[in-house]
């Protein structure tokens, strides 16, 4: 089976590559930053120029020969409307979908780490849509870690991700949420390595993307 994943950063290619080692997937990559950039440069996301360039980014990776596609970029995700998605005729596994049930499982204060500011409106109103058809609504709120994804998009990985695993020390130290989750592909090395040095669980969409890929692709 071969699946298609569209990013926004390069970045998200070998997270991917190395949680998704999974007998009998192949994966094919595709990569185009050029809708976060645009949306930076305009201050407007979704337009319909964006999502019109979603659409022929998905019509191109369908054409591949792919059996599905999968969506990592947060912002990409939330700026799509269901005659997007329809414009093709393969599933479209989106990255946060899985980690949104996991989220809405869970009980007490859930906090949700960005790094994107483009992102959170969309992804949040997504999250509270998704929680309220699964009538598990819980008290999850989202956090920034400011000024940390121009790094990321300026290819100041190391620092994009000490400013990540800072972020998560900020917000452990404040004994507030129970759980803490990072909410985009690119935070989930520092989330690891938090979660690595310290013993406190940090969810990340990855934990929960493998368990949707087998199920979709591989169903027993």
């Amino acid at each position: 089976m071969r699946l298609g994943c569209l990013h926004a950063h390069h970045s998200n290619i070998a997270l991917i590559s190395d949680g998704l080692c999974i007998d009998g997937l192949e994966l094919t990559h595709f990569v185009d930053p050029g809708v976060l950039i645009r949306s930076e440069l305009s201050g407007h996301f979704p337009d319909e120029a964006s999502r019109a360039k979603i659409r022929e980014q998905l019509q191109w990776i369908a054409a591949c020969g792919v059996d599905a596609i999968l969506i990592t970029c947060t912002q990409y995700i939330a700026g799509m409307q269901p005659e997007d998605e329809n414009c093709v005729e393969l599933p479209i596994i989106k990255l946060d979908e899985p980690f949104f049930h996991d989220v809405s499982s869970s009980s007490g204060s859930h906090r949700l780490l960005f790094s994107n500011p483009a992102t959170i409106k969309g992804t949040m109103a997504r999250y509270h849509s998704f929680a309220h058809v699964r009538s598990s609504e819980t008290d999850v709120r989202a956090e920034l870690v400011p000024d940390s994804f121009p790094l990321l998009m300026s290819g100041r990985t190391a620092e994009y991700r000490e400013a990540i695993y800072h972020g998560l020390q900020v917000l452990a130290k404040r004994g507030e949420p129970e759980s803490i989750s990072v909410a985009q592909l690119s935070m989930v090395p520092a989330a690891e390595l938090f979660e690595a040095s310290t013993g406190r669980p940090i969810g990340n969409p990855l934990k929960s993307l493998r368990a949707e890929i087998e199920r979709i692709l591989f169903p027993s």
